[in-house]
């Protein structure tokens, strides 16, 4: 299957793929391409963009260091970079480079079930605050910089116990999820103005 996608989607949803420093499981360390969208996440955000291409089923694809050069330069023109994947046989490559496999092997089960535990949880909205949100400004940055437009806004109330959704000011076909990690931030009361500051805390 021939797909195209532009050089600047890869760019920037490339922001959110796990660093070599981070632990964790390598098939993360891709975009997965499935029936029309792309996805990408590091397990505690994720993106998600619908590009409506014609492939159906599901790749995941590395992005090697020269693809991403590659496609940096070529967001300056509006290149497109062209696939095919074919991922029965465990090969997808750019078109007119055919010597790269960008296909991931490996255990795809924990990314499988993405729809059911991300997406599904978050369907019918926040009904009351539970908790503040905290996150870790790095992994913020990282993730707001997939989203098209750059600027992003939380669902209102804010829900701890379940992912959160987080939609493109300006583009509908973007769509993100921010992970409930407990173990990464503890739930906490919301922020007040500090006692220094004429505050009560």
């Amino acid at each position: 299957m021939n797909i195209e996608i532009p050089c600047e989607t890869i760019v920037r949803l490339a922001s959110l793929i796990p660093t070599p420093d981070m632990d964790i499981e390598p098939i993360f360390r891709s975009i997965r391409l499935e029936n029309g969208k792309a996805i990408v996440t590091d397990r505690k955000y994720m993106a998600i963009e619908n590009l409506n291409f014609p492939f159906v089923g599901v790749d995941h694809i590395e992005i090697f260091p020269a693809l991403l050069a590659r496609c940096v330069e070529g967001t300056k023109t509006s290149e497109r970079i062209s696939l095919i994947c074919n991922p029965m046989i465990g090969y997808t490559m750019v078109a007119d480079d055919p010597a790269v496999n960008l296909h991931v092997k490996g255990d795809t089960a924990l990314y499988d079930t993405w729809y059911e535990k991300i997406v599904q949880p978050a369907l019918k909205g926040a009904i009351t605050d539970n908790g503040a949100m905290s996150c870790d400004a790095t992994y913020m940055a990282r993730f707001a910089a997939t989203a098209p437009s750059g600027m992003i806004v939380f669902e209102s109330p804010i829900d701890r116990s379940r992912p959160m959704v987080v939609r493109d000011v300006h583009s509908h076909d973007w769509c993100g999820f921010v992970y409930p990690r407990f173990d990464d931030h503890p739930p906490s009361v919301g922020a007040t103005v500090p006692r220094w500051l004429g505050g009560a805390t």
